[in-house]
């Protein structure tokens, strides 16, 4: 299993243990792992690596990786 499959079962794996409904939009490595959800309407991101973007920083919700 890749690095991104276990993050994603995990990160997903997570979210249904607590009664969160999340649809998957899409992952990312360019410039790291990134992968990303929407979860009520807002795009969320797990990744591995910082954002500097004023406009993503703004636009999502930020969480951390490894969350294993």
């Amino acid at each position: 299993m890749t690095r991104y499959q276990q993050n994603r079962t995990e990160i997903e794996r997570q979210l249904t243990a607590n009664n969160i409904h999340a649809d998957f939009s899409g992952y990312s490595e360019s410039f790291g792992l990134s992968i990303y959800y929407l979860i009520d309407g807002k795009k969320v991101r797990f990744s591995d690596h910082s954002v500097s973007n004023s406009t993503r920083l703004f636009d999502e919700v930020h969480f951390d990786l490894p969350i294993t």
